[in-house]
């Protein structure tokens, strides 16, 4: 069950109470209650439905007051339902924080929590919490996002830290948390998460390809999605086309590619260099345009 904005809260209670097998729930809500707060709860809605998906997605303007959730000994509706089910929950989204507030240094989840995880996304502090659990080893796809409120001067070495925990990922999305990737960085990645497939990140722009790709060439890496223009080029350039052509021969698993950079062209020359030059045949060309 997809969710969106157009269907008031009340119906979607009514149509997940009237789904008791319901395996997804994706819900992609700009308000939950009332419209003069411009936030939907979270614990507000596990109050009144009984669910057991194995796939839970949580989008947008979602409210969960956190000090609450970490308060074991009077559980909140959203951590009583987490607790209940969490051996089935194979996915979970969870948002970033839209304003700044403080984190409990903990969540005091059980050590054994979502032992049948493997897809997450959520913010730094999510991801810090998550690599304390056992299932941090089995985790395959990870999501980091933004967390303004929190690790601004050291989000860095927090999420690094969290990373040595993730030994299993196949696919890595950090481009939303905000984190320019250097080849120290990359490097560190690749050292912990050696069977990497899919990689989206932005890498700092002062970085060669050659030593991007020395790093990459330990993967085999069959999608990447990252910021492939070489600035202050607003269009595809020499330099950039130099660029992808040197990480794809470092990279010659590639089937996915995607331009993380906005600019307002619409000439595939990722895929003509990579066929032309490369003799790689894309599958899938997904570009900002």
């Amino acid at each position: 069950m997809f969710v969106d904005n157009e269907i008031l809260p009340s119906s979607i209670v009514d149509m997940i109470r009237a789904s008791p097998n319901l395996i997804t729930l994706d819900l992609s809500l700009d308000i939950y209650g009332d419209p003069a707060n411009p936030k939907w709860d979270i614990d507000a809605l596990f109050q009144s439905v009984d669910i057991a998906p194995t796939t839970l997605r949580f989008r947008k303007a979602a409210d969960l007051d956190l000090h609450a959730f970490s308060d074991s000994m009077k559980p909140t509706p959203f951590r009583s339902f987490l607790l209940s089910h969490h051996d089935k929950i194979t996915s979970l989204a969870l948002p970033a924080p839209q304003e700044d507030f403080a984190h409990p240094p903990s969540l005091h989840l059980p050590p054994d929590t979502l032992p049948v995880l493997r897809e997450f996304e959520g913010s730094i502090y999510w991801c810090c919490q998550l690599s304390k659990l056992q299932v941090a080893a089995k985790l395959e796809s990870l999501t980091v996002l933004s967390a303004r409120a929190l690790f601004q001067e050291d989000k860095h070495g927090v999420v690094l830290e969290a990373l040595q925990a993730f030994s299993s990922l196949k696919a890595l999305n950090m481009f939303h948390g905000q984190i320019d990737v250097s080849v120290e960085v990359l490097k560190f990645i690749v050292d912990n998460a050696p069977h990497l497939e899919c990689l989206t990140c932005a890498f700092e722009r002062g970085e060669t390809a050659a030593t991007i790709g020395s790093q990459l060439s330990c993967l085999r890496l069959r999608a990447l999605a990252a910021n492939l223009l070489r600035y202050p080029h607003t269009i595809p350039s020499e330099v950039s086309e130099g660029f992808v052509r040197t990480l794809a021969k470092h990279c010659p698993a590639l089937v996915t590619v995607e331009d993380l950079d906005q600019r307002d062209y619409r000439i595939c020359w990722v895929a003509t260099i990579l066929r032309k030059e490369c003799g790689i045949d894309l599958e899938v060309l997904q570009m900002q345009i």
